[in-house]
């Protein structure tokens, strides 16, 4: 379920990084893969400079592993998470910025 999912979120960043390029005809998104040494990793793409946005990130991510030490006294499982995160800065004075956070509790490991 868990690699579905990602599946779907990887395709949902996909999807609004292109209509986000085609809404400002100049700028493109820059992307950078990374990975977390506990579990898991994500992309982070970046749009500057553009026509419509100075700047704006389309994030995804999906980690997992041992919960922190702090949060044992509540649940003695490990956990995953996948979230999606979406963010735009306008070089319009009028446009309004965007925030937009997704996330997906995952079930024990």
């Amino acid at each position: 379920m868990r690699a579905e999912f990602y599946k779907y979120i990887e395709d949902l960043q996909d999807r609004i990084c292109e209509k986000l390029e085609e809404i400002d005809g100049s700028a493109k998104f820059q992307q950078d893969l990374w990975k977390r040494k506990e579990g898991g990793g994500g992309r982070t793409r970046v749009i500057e400079n553009g026509a419509v946005f100075e700047k704006g990130g389309v994030n995804i991510s999906a980690v997992h592993g041992p919960l922190a030490p702090a949060s044992l006294h509540t649940v003695l499982i490990d956990y995953s998470s996948t979230t999606t995160t979406r963010a735009e800065d306008s070089n319009i004075p009028v446009a309004p910025w965007e925030r937009f956070d997704q996330r997906r509790p995952g079930a024990p490991i």
